[in-house]
């Protein structure tokens, strides 16, 4: 790593320099018997930089070089034993002579060679010799390869075996770097390449880096998720639904984490299998919170009359979910669904339902409370004459009819003949008798009042039929018809 340098044996006359860390000055100072190399890594040497205690060795001599310091004095090869002999100690004379000449060359040699860079900034030489390897110098690190030239602009392997990136200008590198067409990061402390972690830029921005170090784009899954990430930004996509790199699309949320369940986006709602996360279309689908909703062939949220295995089914316009057992107001009409959410025919309290909505605006008069008297006295609608479903007495518009009804006087039921008004059409018939209770001062009582119960009381206290279960009759068809769901939220 960048925090050591090579565990080279230096002479022995020089103390080992180990273990030297980033986080280390270049302070390693040497013992005082060897070469003062001071504020400098140890660089890395090989094992011909032992020398001999005999005889020191000309590091910087060629192969030439070094065959010509052995010298043969020998002349002929008739020479007698006697000269041999004589010419060997000569030689041997000759040869310590050269070889203290060539290691007083090299002493020489190394000490004119200043330490620091060289001139064009390649090379650098510490006590003496140029450096190998991975080494501190001026508070950072530079590598230098075999031939003591410095790296640049690569991704190489130290002495120690790990790897570092070195920049343009030779320097390590930490923080997001562009290299080889893509992106790398490398720990700030340790230099090391960044794998398979989401980390802060040096911009501040984060980004993704994969298995291989290199910057991630598109889908990727990483801490228990997954993740999308811009094929040109590289930044988290979040809160968006996007196409992955294998053309199927998802859905990510605030916290960029891929969506499974209902989830809210772009002014509805759709929702992901928690298996394939994929989008749900066209299917009746239980959420994530028990409630079941239907979602239509583009992966919206069904609200209103949807066709589900070829009946007609109503979802509620503001909560989604199928409506069962229940009146709903489908835009146009009021219609009923029973327990399986099924349309059934409910004509009668359709036709009026939409008029009974309006008294209670225009007038004050509960809703259920006149459809339950509409279909009190009409019979459904099948006994309405004149379209007169209430049974008011008088003319309407100058318009009057003549027909027997039954009175109550004194606990007697009595069959009389009397004028009951005529309408052009049912609605006109609704809203009239909303009219006639605001009008006639005796029922002011029941005006405004949200209480069923109540107002079917009041209207037989008031006089508006004789029959004594009258009030009892209403309450009954409320309840049996579910009318009470018309008088909700009023």
């Amino acid at each position: 790593m960048p925090a050591q340098t090579d565990s080279n044996k230096q002479d022995n006359s020089a103390a080992e320099n180990k273990d030297a860390t980033p986080a280390q000055s270049d302070s390693n100072k040497q013992d005082n018997s060897a070469t003062d190399s001071k504020n400098a890594t140890v660089p890395a040497q090989t094992d011909s930089n032992k020398q001999d205690n005999s005889a020191a060795e000309n590091k910087d001599a060629t192969p030439a070089q070094a065959d010509s310091n052995k010298q043969d004095n020998s002349a002929t090869d008739n020479k007698n034993a006697a000269d041999q002999a004589n010419s060997t100690s000569v030689n041997s004379d000759t040869t310590s002579n050269t070889n203290a000449n060539n290691q007083k060359v090299a002493l020489l040699a190394a000490d004119n060679q200043p330490d620091g860079w060289n001139t064009d900034h390649t090379q650098y030489t510490q006590g003496g010799q140029l450096l190998t390897g991975v080494h501190n110098i001026d508070g950072t690190y530079y590598d230098f390869d075999e031939n003591h030239n410095i790296i640049k602009n690569n991704y190489v392997q130290s002495q120690w075996g790990t790897w570092y990136m070195f920049g343009n200008d030779g320097r390590i590198v930490s923080g997001v770097t562009q290299w080889a067409g893509t992106y790398y990061d490398f720990d700030p402390y340790t230099y090391l390449r960044v794998d398979n972690n989401y980390v802060q830029s040096q911009w501040g921005t984060w980004y993704m880096f994969g298995n291989d170090g290199r910057v991630v784009s598109g889908v990727t899954q990483w801490a228990g998720t997954y993740y999308y990430f811009d094929p040109y930004t590289y930044l988290r996509v979040d809160n968006n639904y996007v196409q992955s790199q294998w053309g199927t699309w998802y859905m990510f949320g605030n916290d960029g984490r891929i969506v499974s369940g209902v989830t809210q986006w772009a002014g509805s709602y759709y929702d992901f299998d928690p298996t394939t996360y994929l989008r749900v279309d066209n299917a009746y689908v239980q959420s994530q919170w028990g409630a079941w909703y239907m979602f239509g062939n583009d992966g919206r949220i069904v609200s209103g009359f949807h066709e589900l295995n070829g009946q007609q089914y109503f979802f509620d316009l503001n909560t989604y979910q199928m409506v069962k057992e229940h009146w709903a107001n489908t835009g146009s009409e009021w219609r009923y669904f029973d327990g399986n959410g099924q349309l059934t025919s409910t004509d009668f309290v359709t036709s009026i339902a939409n008029g009974a909505m309006q008294t209670w605006y225009k007038y004050g008069v509960l809703p259920s409370v006149s459809i339950a008297q509409a279909i009190c006295e009409s019979n459904w609608g099948t006994a309405a004459p004149g379209n007169n479903l209430f049974g008011i007495k008088g003319s309407y518009n100058g318009q009057s009819q003549l027909l027997w009804t039954w009175e109550v006087y004194n606990g007697q039921s009595v069959h009389i003949q009397d004028w009951f008004r005529v309408y052009p059409t049912a609605n006109e018939s609704v809203n009239d008798h909303g009219s006639f209770l605001y009008e006639n001062s005796r029922y002011n009582n029941l005006l405004w009042d949200n209480n069923y119960y109540s107002v079917c009381n009041k209207l037989h206290q008031d006089g508006y039929a004789t029959a004594p279960t009258y009030a009892n009759t209403l309450i009954n068809i409320i309840h049996a018809s579910g009318l009470d769901q018309f008088d909700e939220g009023l």
